[in-house]
């Protein structure tokens, strides 16, 4: 993902370059080469599932409950619904969902407010940004997303140690990263 950002970035010198329609058309081919080689190389699932019974009898009961189940419309809406009812029944699911929600406003927002305000800040620096940007969401980003697994996973155990639930403890870091993110945030807009 980090990654994927990092070259996202980096696409702004090619529509420098190229124009952004040709830059377009190379993304464009970098993606089909990219499931191309997917396809190609990625093993296809195996015929067991977790239990280690055929996945075909299992498919087979799939389909008799589907067509069971397509009769009525009204029967599929309230699978959907007690689906969604169940998942949602947990509290955990509840706030990771919320939190989810604002993770992905806060890291939209950031990508739609930075750019425009780097061009409006630096006009003559938009290739020196491309590069700054690329290099800080493509490492940062990844060694913040593995450092914080480790950090997670080694709370986590000094949590359960203590008497915690291993989840408590691992929910410390995101929690403490967030909270130090309200001050350089605020600090970044009021510069």
């Amino acid at each position: 993902v980090y990654f994927g950002g990092a070259l996202a970035s980096l696409t702004i010198l090619l529509d420098g370059v190229v124009g952004w329609r040709q830059t377009c058309f190379v993304i464009a081919a970098f993606a089909a080469v990219a499931a191309s080689l997917s396809f190609v190389t990625l093993p296809l699932p195996d015929d067991t599932d977790d239990n280690g019974s055929s996945s075909a009898s299992a498919n087979e009961e799939m389909k008799i409950e589907a067509t069971t189940s397509s009769k009525d419309s009204n029967d599929d809406n309230a699978g959907l619904v007690n689906s969604a009812a169940s998942v949602l029944s947990s509290s955990s699911v509840r706030w990771l969902f919320l939190a989810s929600f604002f993770r992905f406003c806060s890291g939209l927002s950031i990508g739609v407010w930075g750019a425009p305000y780097f061009k409006l800040a630096f006009p003559d620096d938009a290739s020196s940004y491309a590069v700054i940007n690329a290099l800080i969401v493509g490492i940062c980003g990844a060694t913040s997303g593995v450092l914080g697994g480790a950090l997670s996973d080694e709370a986590g155990k000094r949590a359960e140690a203590l008497g915690y639930d291993i989840n408590t403890g691992r929910l410390v870091v995101p929690i403490i990263g967030s909270l130090l993110a309200i001050p350089a945030w605020y600090m970044s807009v009021n510069a």
